[in-house]
This record gives structure tokens, sequence and C-alpha cells, in this order.
């Protein structure tokens, strides 16, 4: 790098990243080739140069493909990102920065242009491609991308053994499901996991021939950068474990409610957490904060998910569920200057809480969770079974509160599905909003001729440490 860093050249080891890991893929070319930026997790390997084609991961966890201005400032909301000489589509059009050199061939190549060649691209359904060629030019690269829908797309590496993509799945050894064939070894893998005990992988090149070196390569340190992808956390999830055999408790459900799109806003499901109890029901909502957002205008073109009606008030020693841009949340205090109070409740230990008859909490991977008890009697067992049912569903962050909140879902039925009435004042509203995806980045940079753009792009920045960036 330009900094003196030293990238991991490994997918992390954290079990949430590697139960999600499903595929990785080539990066562009080396610093030596171009000196492209790069940044990951916020360390800057080469700074960005102007005009290049950028792909970045954003703090809003979208992606994010375009041009970088002459500006070279990286913006605060950018996590990483990664720039590979100009675009070679930008709104359809090819080339339009009239680059005439796409990278080199391996010496004694007998076509100077077709070889094996990649790229990446944003299509105009907000959809990530990736392309992989064994015999072709950046001209027809291009033509591939414009077939696919691509918007804006960028040439990533080229040549044999550089360039490929792997699919992955990786659990612990004990879940990894067992095939009753022979592995075809020449693309296909399994085994353990480096530098993670106890876990283990199957992957499988993209195609059978993908001559990428170093098969199985991306589970493995590697010394060039490349791109991981990670599965989304999506509902409706897993269900939950049920003591009796009702139909469909525990079981998710996602259909017949206002969804308004994919992947799903909401999710809900019926459950009695105590044999000893059957008539102890609780109901149970699953809100994915990706999905929606809180209204402040009497809009009827927006979408309503959920409303949240009650106003409770707030009560000292407690803690609120928070809706803010990064998700739910529970604290005292609003986590951001946009945190929108969703409700306010009583913290497990609090001798307030023990006749709690609903509940909320914040999943591991950020679901926000509202549950009550629906039937039965007993509030001091059924304030017990909320905070089981809640940790159970993987809520380690929870509020009870002392009676329920009354909600709307799509803003005219309860939890049962009875008609309730429209647009009470003061609720929270939440409704349907775009869930993360890809769009484009900098879109004012304009198309300049080569004359502009390739004295910037020229040359390599200088060895500098930069203050404060870690080591590794």
């Amino acid at each position: 790098s330009a900094t003196g860093e030293t990238g991991p050249g490994l997918v992390p080891r954290d079990p949430k990243v590697l139960s999600r890991f499903v595929a990785a893929l080539n990066g562009g070319f080396q610093a030596q080739h171009g000196a492209f930026g790069m940044m990951s997790e916020r360390v800057v390997y080469l700074p960005p140069k102007p005009f290049a084609a950028t792909v970045a991961e954003l703090s809003d966890e979208n992606t994010g493909f375009g041009t970088w201005p002459v500006d070279t400032t990286i913006p605060d909301e950018m996590l990483s990102f990664r720039q590979n000489m100009t675009p070679l589509i930008v709104d359809g059009v090819f080339n339009p920065y009239h680059r005439y050199w796409w990278g080199g061939v391996p010496p004694g190549w007998t076509d100077e242009s077709r070889t094996v060649r990649s790229g990446i691209c944003l299509t105009q359904e907000k959809f990530v491609a990736y392309f992989y060629a064994e015999s072709v030019d950046a001209n027809h690269l291009a033509v591939a991308m414009k077939r696919a829908r691509c918007t804006y797309g960028i040439h990533l590496d080229m040549n044999p053994g550089h360039v490929g993509l792997e699919f992955y799945r990786v659990s612990k050894t004990e879940d990894l499901p067992s095939l009753d064939r022979p592995l075809e070894e020449e693309w296909q893998a399994r085994g353990p996991v480096p530098d993670a005990n106890g876990w283990e992988f199957m992957g499988r090149r993209m195609i059978r021939h993908m001559a990428l070196m170093n098969f199985p390569r991306y589970i493995q340190r590697e010394s060039r950068d490349f791109f991981y992808l990670t599965l989304r956390h999506v509902l409706p999830g897993p269900p939950i474990a049920a003591s009796s055999a009702e139909p469909d408790e525990g079981q998710w459900r996602v259909q017949g409610l206002p969804q308004y799109g994919w992947p799903f806003a909401i999710a809900m499901t019926m459950l009695r957490p105590d044999p000893q109890q059957p008539d102890v029901r609780l109901s149970i909502l699953k809100i994915d904060p990706k999905t929606v957002q809180v209204s402040i205008k009497d809009d009827s073109r927006e979408r309503t998910i959920v409303e949240f009606r009650s106003s409770l008030e707030v009560v000292r020693g407690g803690a609120a569920l928070w809706l803010y841009r990064f998700g739910f949340q529970i604290s005292q205090e609003p986590p951001g200057p946009d945190a929108i109070r969703v409700g306010w409740g009583y913290t497990p230990g609090d001798p307030r809480a023990e006749g709690a008859i609903a509940a909320l909490g914040v999943t591991e991977d950020g679901m926000g969770v509202y549950v009550e008890v629906s039937a039965g009697s007993g509030r001091r067992e059924a304030a017990a079974a909320l905070s089981r049912t809640l940790k159970q569903i993987g809520c380690e962050a929870l509020v009870r509160i002392d009676r329920p909140l009354d909600l709307a879902i799509g803003g005219d039925r309860d939890l049962a599905g009875h008609p309730v009435a429209r647009n009470q004042r003061g609720a929270v509203r939440l409704v349907r909003r775009q869930a993360p995806g890809a769009e484009r980045i900098f879109e004012q940079t304009p198309i300049v001729l080569p004359s502009v753009w390739a004295p910037l792009q020229a040359g390599r920045a200088r060895q500098v440490k930069l203050e404060g960036a870690p080591a590794h």
C-alpha cells in the first residue's frame, strides 16, 4: 500500500460473519498497475484517484457505484471502497471517458486484448452483477453489461489465474451437511476453515473450468485484495420452538400482512410458552428496521406497515425502544438526533416489571420484537414467559411493559386481525421504505476528456503513515 498498512487478507473469523459467508470474487488491478484507490473498514491502503470507477460499502448498508470527483476527500459515510480505471459503462454508454488501454495481457499472448476478464456493475433494478469471461476484450465485456441492463460498469482484474468467483457454505463442523456423492475436486472442495477451530466449509468455483489459482482461494489467507459476500438478515427467520402441536404455533407468518415489497417488513406468530399453562398465549410481532421509517406527515401515498398508538409515560429508571437510522436500540437516552421512541418500559430485575403483560426487544441481528399476552391469566408467570420468549427469539436487550401497546397493523387491524379506527392522532406510524441495496454515488462527476483525467490518475501516492490508522 501507499500508507504502510498491511491488510489482513482474510475473511473475518467472527462466527457472525463466517456463518453467513456465501461467496468471494477477485478485486481490481494490483497497485503497481495503476495504484487505484482502496479502503477497507476505514483503513486507507491507496488514496482515491479522481475520475476512477468506484464501488463502495456505505454506512447505511447500501453498495455505491460512481466516478470519484476531483475532490479526493473520503465521505464520512463510506466504510470501504475499491477503484479500477475509468468506468466501462455510465448510463448505458460504453467508455464515456475515451480510455484506450484496458489492461495488458501476459507475455507471449497471441491476442493483445482478448483474455480472461471480469467486471462488476449496478443494474437498472439496483442489483449488483459480476461478470467473467475466458476470452473477451473490454468492448465485449461492455456489451454483456449492457445486455444485463447495467447502468454503471467497472472493469475488475484480468488474465488467467487472477480472476474468478467462489461460492461457500461455512458452519460448525457438526452442522455442515454430508453429501451423497464424492466431490469433484477440480472445482469443488470441503475441509476445515483455517484459523477457525471447529468450523468447516464446502466451496465450489462459479463454473467448472474457471482458471482461478489456489482453489479454494478465498477461504484461505489471500495476498491479493478481494470482495467477499455475506447474507443479509431478512424476515421471517427461524421458527420458535413450540411446546405444543397447535397448528402454526411458533411459525412466522409473512403472507397477508402489509409488506409492500421485499425484503419483508414484518412477521407475526403465536406461542403458548408454558405447557403447564396452555391458556396463556403470546402474540408476537417482529419488524425489520431496514424496511421501515417513521412518518411525520399525513401522506396517503405512504404505505403504513404498523402504528404504535399508545402514549406511554417515561418512567424513571426505565428504558425505551428507539428506532433511528441504524436500526432499533434499547436505552434510556436516544441513540441519535433522529431517534424516535416507540415504547417505554422497565428493564429486567426492576420490581415494577413483575406485573408486565407485554415486552419489547431487539434481536442479535437487529430486528425489533413486540410480545404481548393475548390470552390467559397469571401476570407474574406471564412476565417471566415474556422474557424467556424474547431470549428464545434472540433478544439480549429488552424492556417489560405493564400494559399492552395499542398496535395497528397496516393502520387498521389489531394483532388478532380485528378492525380498528384509522389515523389516530399521536401514533408513531412506521411506513415502508426502500431496503438497502445498490445505488449511484458521485452522480455530479462530469464526463471529461483524457487530457483532463489522465494526468490526475498518473503516478502513485508517496509512502506515508496515516495518523491513528490501526495496524494489522
